[in-house]
């Protein structure tokens, strides 16, 4: 088979493609989708390299992000809530991605023969694990060894920041000898690299190695063979539990006192206290912990948090491309270099051109840059998926003071103004939810050569409203609708969309002389739906009786595939309004 072979690539795996040809939407000559924002941001607690999902604002402050971290926080806050308009909302949901690789706060417990017998550390990343307590008790109970376990977690203000396990056991078997030897004891000890119960009986000698004897249930029985020797389990249980979880018997324990010996697995009841009593701690054992006992006690300690480093270009990289594999239509990053931009650019255009999932993003360039700067940047990213800002603003911080916030924060805000409004739906003249501009422009001094230069400006008009003038992209070519006009450009990457959806169910049918009317009929159809004006419908393509919104619908077909092709009009935006007014005098006669 010699494949697919569709838009100049041969595709091996069967595959629903599609390809949009703009050529047409030349100026001169003639929210279901895209609702999902993605931002990349570095951050003190969130984990490396993967996207966590916020639902709102409120959902973020509570994860916690670091308060430190104003950009980012105030980025989510303009996503998710960019403008005043009623006809703007924001994004379904956001992803954050991590690029720094933090590490977890930790902290080592030694059990009470001083050995390194287990790892700790923060589920949250970076400093605010530092701010989580551990304390390890002794406990009240009487007859027994037990252990009380405090968490606190300092991140969280008011009661439900500690939680406290009481008086934990876990006697598992006790085990006692009846008979004519005067001695008789049992110890753990370790042989051949590998843990063993050792019983002594007057001159026998019997090792139980816990690799052959591996569950609680086993060991027992082989006990109750030696002559004279009880094993009883504490509770039935018990019976399975893993024999290397056992806390060791370190020095030979007599056999012949009163209740015996008493066999316990504490050391592992207080590390599955630690995972369960709450969501900030994980324990486990270390690779020590082999013949080791239950843990020691200790006052509060908090965890100990090691400071990172900036991400590297390759980690800005890993970021990206744990991207790949979620649901995304719109992307920025909090950062502000050139390298970072064109790894967005590359991303995108990957996304959108070859795993069929259409992405847009927004870079926003250092604060203070020159009109010149602006241009300079956006002339060399040159691509119809990314638009580029330049300006920065001003609003109210967590303090309820005025701060300004760098260019890169507008574009989060852009980018969650671009989900919050229907596919084709343009930003121009939309008033955006700040304080004020950083820099303000000169519309149209200013406003003239940025425009066309790829440069998406704000500008507050004189009533004091902060608006967008357009949504354009950096394509430098400045009179293509679809690259030129971001909104044009979604509307063409909805239909692709939702064309691919609708046929998606026939791929892998039979290729019967049937299914290219099939194919047609579904494709025809999912377009009446695109054309029907909002609100009734979703309004992305658009035409009349005379240009209809799309026609030259065919589907031909061939050994094991079909190519449909369809001419279709997305909607473009109305950035101009002429009005003419021509004044006369007034005459009139007195009656």
């Amino acid at each position: 088979m010699s494949g697919f072979d569709f838009n100049n690539t041969i595709y091996q795996t069967p595959v629903t493609a599609s390809f949009v040809d703009d050529s047409a939407m030349n100026g001169n000559s003639g929210s279901g989708l895209g609702n999902v924002l993605a931002i990349i941001a570095e951050s003190k607690n969130l984990p490396p390299f993967t996207p966590v999902k916020f639902s709102s604002y409120r959902e973020a402050l509570a994860y916690p992000l670091d308060p430190s971290e104003t950009v980012l926080l105030k980025a989510l806050e303009k996503a998710f809530a960019p403008s005043a308009e009623a006809a703007v909302s924001g994004p379904d949901y956001v992803w954050v991605v991590n690029p720094r690789s933090d590490s977890q706060a930790s902290l080592v417990l030694k059990d009470v023969g001083g050995i390194d017998a287990v790892n700790v550390h923060a589920n949250l990343y970076g400093s605010n694990g530092q701010k989580i307590y551990l304390a390890i008790a002794t406990g009240t109970l009487q007859g027994t060894v037990s252990r009380t376990v405090t968490i606190k977690n300092s991140n969280i203000v008011g009661a439900n920041n500690t939680v406290t396990a009481s008086n934990i056991i876990s006697d598992v078997f006790t085990i006692s000898y009846a008979g004519s030897a005067t001695v008789a004891t049992v110890q753990t000890v370790l042989l051949d690299d590998v843990p063993h119960l050792q019983v002594t009986v007057g001159t026998q000698q019997t090792d139980l190695s816990f690799a052959v004897y591996s569950s609680v249930g086993g060991l027992l029985e082989a006990l109750n063979q030696i002559d004279g020797v009880t094993a009883v389990v504490k509770n039935a249980i018990l019976l399975t539990k893993a024999t290397d979880r056992l806390d060791a018997v370190t020095t030979a324990a007599s056999l012949t006192a009163s209740g015996g010996v008493t066999v316990r697995s504490l050391l592992d009841a207080v590390i599955t206290a630690i995972n369960t009593l709450s969501p900030w701690l994980s324990a486990s054992r270390t690779t020590a912990a082999v013949l080791v006992k239950e843990p020691v006690v200790f006052a509060s300690k908090a965890l100990t948090y090691t400071t990172s480093v900036l991400p590297t270009f390759d980690q800005w990289q890993m970021a990206f491309d744990a991207l790949k594999n979620v649901p995304c239509h719109w992307l920025t990053c909090l950062s502000d270099e050139d390298n970072v931009h064109q790894m967005l650019s590359a991303h995108v255009n990957y996304m959108s051109d070859v795993a069929f999932q259409e992405r847009r993003g927004i870079v926003g360039i250092p604060s203070g840059s020159a009109n010149d700067d602006a241009l300079a940047k956006a002339e060399a990213l040159n691509n119809p998926r990314v638009s580029l800002v330049h300006q920065g603003f001003y609003d109210l911080n967590s303090d309820n003071l005025m701060a300004m916030y760098p260019p890169m924060v507008l574009a989060a805000l852009l980018a969650g103004m671009m989900c919050g409004v229907t596919a084709g739906t343009p930003l121009t003249n939309k008033t955006v939810a700040v304080s004020d501009m950083a820099s303000r422009l000169r519309n149209p001094e200013d406003t003239d050569v940025l425009l066309p230069g790829g440069v998406l400006c704000c500008w507050r008009d004189y009533q004091g409203n902060v608006r967008v003038l357009q949504s354009v992209s950096t394509s430098q070519n400045a009179d293509n609708f679809n690259q030129h006009e971001m909104s044009t450009g979604v509307a063409s990457d909805y239909v692709a969309r939702a064309l691919r959806e609708a046929v998606a169910p026939l791929l892998g049918a039979k290729n019967t002389p049937y299914l290219p009317a099939q194919l047609k009929a579904v494709v025809a159809s999912r377009l009446k739906q695109l054309a029907i004006p909002e609100p009734l419908g979703e309004g992305v393509i658009v035409g009349d009786n005379t240009s209809p919104a799309w026609r030259g619908l065919t589907v031909t077909q061939a050994l094991d595939s079909n190519r449909i092709s369809v001419q279709v009009s997305p909607v473009i935006p109305n950035n101009y309004i002429g009005i003419s007014i021509y004044d006369v005098p007034y005459t009139g006669t007195s009656a």
